[in-house]
C-alpha cells in the first residue's frame, strides 16, 4: 500500500513539474508591446516637457514605456517642410497611434496615416478640415484642440486694454504658412473691430521675419503685441521680450512659457495639462477604442499669468482687476 502511495506521489509531483515548464516554455503569451509615434513641429527640447505629460497620460491606462509601449520620435525642428516625410516614416514603422503636436504636423499625419489612428494638438480642427465636428470628429482623428474664436481673442485684448486703456493698434505675430494662423488673424481682427481696435499683423516665418517685424513696429508703432503660438515665437522669446521692453511695449503671448522670457503677461491653456489628456486619448485608442468615437476635446482652464518685473520696466502699473484675475504672479 505504501508503494501504491508512493507511485502515486511520484505522479503527482512529476505531473506538476511538467506542467511548470509547459507554462514556462509556452505559458501565458507575453504582453504586447505597442508602438506610439510622436511627431511634433518643434524641437524635442522643446516639446519634452509635454511628451512626459503624455507618457503620464497613458499611464493611467496601464501603458508604461519600456514595459507595454515604445514610442518613435520625430520634430521638425520649425522645419515645416520636413514634416510630411517625417510622418511618412512613421507611417512605415507600422505605429499603432501617431500623436501629433501642431497644426503644421496633424495636417502632415492625416496625409499619410489613413489608417492609423491620429490624436491631435492642435488650434482649429474644424475650420482647418481635419475633422467634422468636435462632437463626431469622423475618420481616424481626435485629440485636444486649443481655445480659439472671438471669445478667447476678446479676453486676450480685453487684458491689454485694461493693461494700457489708450491702447488702439495691437500687433499680432503669426506665421502666413500655418493654416490655422490664417482663420485666426481673421478672427482676431473681426473681434478688435468690434472693440474699437485695429490690428498690424506681423508675419514671420524664420529669424529674418523677426527681424522684419521689430522695423514695422518700429514704424507703425502698435501699442502693444500679441501672439500666435508658433516655434519661431518660442525660439525667439528672449529676443522677443528684450525688444518689448526696450521700447516700453505691453504684450500678451499665449501661454506662461513665455513670462520667463520677460514677456509681460500670458493667457491660455496650460499645454502640459492638454498634454496629459492627449495621453489618456492614446490610452483608450490602444485599449481599442476609435477616434471618431471620441469626440475632439477643448480646454476648460486657462491661466492669466503677469510678470510685475516687466510690468516695472515698461512703466504699467497693474490694475487691481487684473491681478485678482491671475493664476501667477511673478515678482
Amino acid at each position: 500500500m505504501k508503494d501504491i502511495f508512493k507511485s502515486i506521489s511520484r505522479i503527482s509531483i512529476l505531473t506538476i513539474c511538467l506542467l511548470a515548464i509547459f507554462f514556462l516554455k509556452i505559458g501565458v503569451p507575453a504582453e504586447e508591446v505597442r508602438l506610439v509615434g510622436i511627431i511634433g513641429k518643434g524641437s524635442e527640447k522643446a516639446l519634452a516637457a509635454r511628451v512626459e505629460s503624455l507618457k503620464q497620460g497613458m499611464m493611467q491606462y496601464g501603458y508604461i514605456e519600456g514595459k507595454n509601449v515604445n514610442f518613435e520620435y520625430r520634430f521638425a525642428d520649425g522645419n515645416y517642410e520636413l514634416l510630411p516625410g517625417l510622418a511618412d516614416e512613421l507611417k512605415n514603422l507600422d505605429v499603432d497611434v501617431i500623436v501629433a503636436a501642431g497644426c503644421p504636423a496633424a495636417e502632415a499625419a492625416k496625409a499619410v496615416a489613413n489608417s492609423v489612428p491620429v490624436v491631435v494638438y492642435t488650434t482649429n480642427p474644424v475650420l482647418t478640415g481635419l475633422i467634422k465636428s468636435f462632437a463626431h470628429p469622423g475618420g481616424n482623428i481626435t485629440g485636444m484642440t486649443l481655445m480659439t474664436g472671438s471669445e478667447f481673442h476678446s479676453k486676450r485684448l480685453e487684458l491689454l486694454k485694461l493693461i494700457t486703456p489708450s491702447a488702439s493698434l495691437i500687433g499680432v505675430l503669426w506665421n502666413p504658412k500655418i493654416k490655422s494662423h490664417q482663420l485666426s488673424l481673421k478672427e482676431i481682427t473681426n473681434t478688435a473691430t468690434n472693440m474699437g481696435l485695429s490690428i498690424l499683423p506681423l508675419e514671420a516665418e524664420t529669424q529674418d521675419d523677426i527681424d522684419r517685424a521689430f522695423r514695422t513696429i518700429s514704424s507703425e508703432k502698435p501699442d502693444a503685441l500679441i501672439n500666435f503660438g508658433d516655434t519661431i515665437f518660442t525660439a525667439s522669446r528672449k529676443q522677443i521680450a528684450d525688444y518689448a521692453i526696450a521700447n516700453q511695449l505691453p504684450t500678451n503671448f499665449n501661454h506662461a512659457g513665455f513670462i520667463k522670457a520677460g514677456i509681460l503677461m500670458s493667457y491660455g491653456p496650460d499645454p502640459v495639462i492638454l498634454f496629459n489628456r492627449l495621453g489618456s486619448y492614446v490610452g483608450k485608442i490602444l485599449q481599442g477604442a476609435k477616434p471618431e468615437d471620441l469626440p475632439v476635446e477643448r480646454p476648460s482652464e486657462f491661466d492669466l499669468v503677469l510678470n510685475l518685473e516687466t510690468a516695472e520696466k515698461v512703466n504699467i502699473t497693474v490694475p487691481p482687476e487684473i491681478l485678482l484675475q491671475a493664476t501667477k504672479i511673478i515678482k
